[in-house]
């Protein structure tokens, strides 16, 4: 950073006597040409967008994006795309698919690795961005929704105060957001034996019930203090505290004619505390620094409680009961300057502290159930993350870009489990390169490769020693426990679980059909080094005096993933002037992948699917002030192994989503949306194989639409 500083010194005295900088000022740019013009294919989408798609969470809007396919991620699984908030990870428990919103000011989508984003992030990046200034000044923005799934009713109320401009010494403003939300699901569920010349054999029916209940409550604010023309500083507080509630009915009635009904209760409280502290200095016109503190702090408690009633033994009760703390602490510290008009060197480092501890209580009957006596005790964490990265935007001509970076990072992680105090430790190192080619002079056409190390980091969960007895097979008074099966395991952490290693490639070509429309066909292959997956094995453990069996994650082999994504992006008014106020998007993704895993069975890639498919539709009304939305997603039914014992059918995925904008005037609008508006029953099935035969779970859900309407308006 010192020899970037240094350099750039010496070239500012030449900065005033060349032509402005052409490349790396992107302001008042279009998204479609920041787009264009990134090196590595960054999607941007803006405040004007998100106001008007006329939905309230940021994964309804993901959702919409023709160029993120519905399963968000290369590989299938949300767990290889790495989600950032003003580019640093989440806070724990922090949800951000479900984040409202009005806090965003844009969201940034990258499909590759990026130094500037750090190490993580197989299938790429997507940075949501939240709102500093807003623009109405001096007025309150208020929305208020209503919304409804199979009859269950749900609420939410938000707001936004604004004070000051921009160019003001201090400005402010405020968001406060509230929610009432239930829900409930039904299903059935059959399961069967078989093993070789005995067919098959009814094993048990049963009938599942859930209805949950949700109430959050946030307040958050930014205070911009700019003392000179070159520093600014930024506090954000936020205060975050939700309340869920849920009760779950289970029944089954075995073939032999035993029975078991179990009702579970829940209910849980929540509370985070965020302290965010921001100062920027403006070096000279195209270098800054930027420091960044960040303090958190979170609480919890959560109660469940099992009234169950077995045939074989009657009635019995349990109750677990956990206090959980949590705090951390962020430095950030970044720097970026623009050389000689043709380099954008952005070069930081960050550093997280966080510790959490938890006290769990289990009861059976009203007594310390000894059985998880080795576990009842409180057990802490305490994770130390440093991370740091330095990346080179270079624009060698009007046609040729080039994205040089490399980023970095040390995680250590101490355990503290009574009688088990595990320690793990591992660093990262990710490479990248991206290159940009424009095809014609107009840049119309253009190609872009991206090769990239990046990895996948184990949950500290993961790596838990105490276990989740399952339920179904319960553990009893000193050691006792019904015996469980691969369908019924109980489930365990592996301190020894390492990090994802991947070399992916990325070699996309866009063409611009007009202004604002675009064809994108892209390419990507991902080459993955201890994979992770599961594995159930039957152990000897210490909450049993007989074996279990246990399902706990491990680094079983080697995947490979190879893949196609296709995006379309059309407005008609670029075809001619006539034409309605209409856009087309569509996008399509085809997939293979395979992993080698260490007894050499061959299976896919966890959650993969062949192929999937987006297609929806924008139109604004001339006369009219009304907008309309309709979006579609499909994904084929699909096997996937999971480990070699278990493997899984997911049924058939369409949804079809519709929405509508009436502007009463430019402070008030009302929108309506409709979601899975033609809900389906589902099937989806589970398997156990073993020596003795195959164990298969079969799954009925039912799907509901979900109906949703806002009043938005300005005072």
């Amino acid at each position: 950073m010192a020899v970037t500083m240094a350099a750039s010194m010496v070239g500012e005295a030449q900065l005033d006597q060349t032509i402005p900088q052409q490349v790396i000022v992107t302001g008042g740019q279009t998204e479609m040409n920041a787009r264009r013009d990134s090196t590595a294919g960054k999607i941007t989408i803006g405040r004007k967008r998100i106001e008007e798609s006329g939905v309230e969470k940021v994964a309804d809007l993901l959702a919409r994006e023709p160029g993120l396919p519905s399963t968000l991620g290369a590989l299938g699984s949300p767990t290889y795309t790495q989600f950032l908030i003003d580019g640093l990870p989440p806070a724990k428990n922090q949800n951000l698919a479900d984040m409202d919103l009005q806090l965003v000011e844009k969201i940034e989508i990258i499909k590759t690795t990026v130094a500037e984003f750090g190490p993580y992030g197989i299938a790429g990046t997507i940075n949501i961005i939240t709102r500093k200034i807003i623009a109405e000044q001096k007025k309150t923005d208020l929305r208020v929704a209503y919304n409804t799934s199979a009859g269950q009713p749900g609420f939410n109320l938000s707001s936004s105060l604004s004070r000051g401009k921009e160019e003001d010494v201090l400005s402010m403003n405020m968001q406060l957001s509230s929610s009432y939300k239930t829900q409930e699901s039904n299903g059935s569920l059959s399961q069967t034996s078989s093993s070789s010349g005995s067919g098959i054999a009814q094993q048990l029916q049963g009938q599942a019930s859930t209805s949950n209940r949700f109430v959050t409550l946030a307040a958050s604010g930014n205070m911009i203090w700019r003392p000179a023309q070159r520093h600014q500083l930024i506090f954000s507080p936020a205060i975050n505290t939700s309340t869920s509630v849920w009760a779950n009915s289970n029944i089954r009635q075995w073939d032999d004619g035993s029975s078991l009904e179990m009702n579970e209760h829940f209910h849980g409280n929540t509370e985070q505390l965020s302290l965010p502290l921001s100062w920027t200095i403006r070096l000279h016109e195209q270098s800054q620094l930027m420091l960044f503190t960040r303090v958190n702090r979170d609480r919890g408690h959560m109660e469940t409680v099992w009234d169950e009633y077995r045939s074989s033994l009657g009635n019995s009760l349990r109750r677990n009961a956990a206090d959980s703390t949590g705090n951390s602490a962020t430095f950030k510290l970044d720097y970026k300057t623009v050389l000689a008009d043709v380099h954008e060197i952005k070069t930081g480092m960050h550093l997280t502290r966080s510790s959490d501890s938890v006290d769990e209580k289990h009861w059976l009957n009203g007594n310390p159930d000894l059985a998880l006596d080795e576990f009842n005790a409180p057990y802490s964490l305490v994770e130390t993350k440093l991370r740091w990265f330095w990346q080179d935007d270079w624009r060698l001509d009007d046609s040729l870009s080039l994205n040089l970076g490399i980023s970095g990072e040390q995680t250590t992680l101490d355990l503290q489990e009574r009688h088990y105090q595990p320690h793990a430790f591992y660093r990262v190192l990710s490479p990248s390169m991206h290159v940009l080619k424009k095809l014609n002079a107009d840049g119309t056409q253009r190609m872009r490769f991206s090769l990239a190390r990046s990895f996948n980091a184990p949950r500290s969960g993961d790596l838990m020693q105490r276990p989740f007895i399952n339920a179904l097979a319960p553990c009893l008074a000193n050691g006792v426990c019904i015996a469980n099966g691969l369908e019924t395991a109980d489930s365990s952490g592996n301190p020894d679980l390492q990090p994802e290693r991947s070399l992916g490639l990325n070699i996309t070509y866009e063409y611009d059909l007009a202004a604002n429309s675009l064809l994108s066909l892209g390419l990507y292959t991902r080459d993955i080094d201890k994979k992770r997956g599961s594995e159930i094995r039957l152990e000897n453990v210490a909450w049993s005096n007989q074996a279990r069996y246990v399902y706990r994650p491990v680094n079983f082999g080697d995947a490979s993933v190879q893949g196609i994504d296709m995006e379309l992006q059309l407005a008609l008014r670029d075809l001619s002037v006539q034409a309605p106020d209409a856009s087309l998007r569509a996008g399509l993704g085809l997939a293979r992948s395979r992993v080698n895993i260490r007894s050499g069975l061959d299976m896919l890639t966890d959650c993969q699917t062949p192929w999937n498919a987006k297609l929806g539709a924008s139109y604004t009304a001339r006369v009219w002030p009304l907008k309309l939305d309709i979006d579609a997603s499909w994904a084929p039914g699909n096997w996937v192994r999971i480990n070699a014992q278990q493997r899984s059918f997911s049924p058939r995925q369409f949804n079809l989503n519709a929405g509508a904008v009436w502007k009463f005037n430019p402070d008030t609008s009302l929108t309506i949306n409709l979601g899975n508006i033609l809900a389906d029953s589902r099937t989806s099935v589970i398997e156990y194989a073993n020596v003795d035969g195959v164990v298969r779970q079969q799954s009925l859900d039912k799907s509901h639409t979900r109906l949703s309407m806002r009043l938005n308006f300005k005072l």
